[in-house]
């Protein structure tokens, strides 16, 4: 085995190298959580029913928002944010429509359907299948 070892005393250098790895570690986790979001968002779309199609208009109005980096307007009844800081990033999609917790956890008269548990399992399995491209990418960019 060969191993290496290097120690600067030059601060400026130090800091450079801490700050070149915070932004790529931040543009990783920012499209790491943008990504997950987008594909919950695609397979509850998919599994929602169409009767009305308010709830699922709702859940597309949030996708073609965090698609678009588009702010969420309380007026409509779907909408997404994402928000972000130097160490974390948050991305929510949310559903107005009056009877969408009613399609998730059901009624007396209606069995639950469980679609954004069902869609964010799915996700929660791809985890990695997610992350590693995204990381992948991103050490290659110069």
């Amino acid at each position: 085995m060969i191993s290496r070892h290097y120690q600067t005393d030059s601060q400026g250098l130090t800091e450079a190298l801490i700050e070149i790895q915070s932004r790529t570690l931040n543009r990783i986790r920012k499209r790491f959580v943008d990504q997950v979001l987008v594909e919950t968002l695609h397979r509850l779309i998919d599994r929602h029913p169409v009767e009305t199609g308010r709830a699922r208009n709702a859940w597309q109005t949030a996708q073609t928002q965090l698609q678009h980096g588009a702010v969420a307007d309380d007026s409509t009844e779907g909408g997404s944010r994402f928000q972000e800081d130097r160490h974390v990033s948050t991305a929510e999609a949310t559903n107005r429509v009056n009877y969408v917790m009613f399609l998730e956890e059901g009624t007396r008269e209606m069995r639950p359907r469980h679609l954004v548990a069902k869609s964010l399992a799915e996700v929660i399995l791809r985890i990695e299948q997610i992350a590693v491209p995204i990381v992948r990418e991103e050490l290659q960019t110069p």
